[in-house]
């Protein structure tokens, strides 16, 4: 069963945080989906095709959604094994760091790859 489109929780418990984080990362979203159209133009036009209404707009281009984990050296974010499937289990995922940091990873378990940062 399709979920309809919202505005998290966190995203209005946020406020202007995730309002100035969202404008602030816009040249981002649109040079990413430029390229997500090019790369793979089926899925692109898939995620684009509906108009949402104006209580909720496109926020991070191409995409669907976007989550923003913070970490701080006393407390570094650290995720659960898990697949981005869940709200469009044959589209694409973004990831993207943010700041200075240093040390960490991603590990890319289907294709068995580890990406350090």
């Amino acid at each position: 069963m399709p979920v309809a489109p919202f505005i998290s929780p966190e995203y209005r418990h946020d406020g202007d945080a995730a309002v100035h984080f969202i404008a602030d990362t816009k040249p981002f979203w649109e040079e990413a989906s430029v390229v997500f159209c090019n790369v793979w133009p089926t899925i692109h036009n898939d995620f684009t095709k509906y108009d949402l209404s104006p209580d909720t707009p496109h926020m991070a281009g191409s995409w669907c959604g976007c989550a923003v984990n913070v970490g701080a050296l006393d407390n570094p974010v650290q995720t659960e094994v898990h697949r981005d499937v869940g709200e469009s289990p044959f589209g694409i995922s973004c990831l993207t760091a943010f700041g200075e940091y240093g040390g960490g990873g991603v590990i890319l378990w289907e294709a068995q790859l580890i990406v350090d940062s």
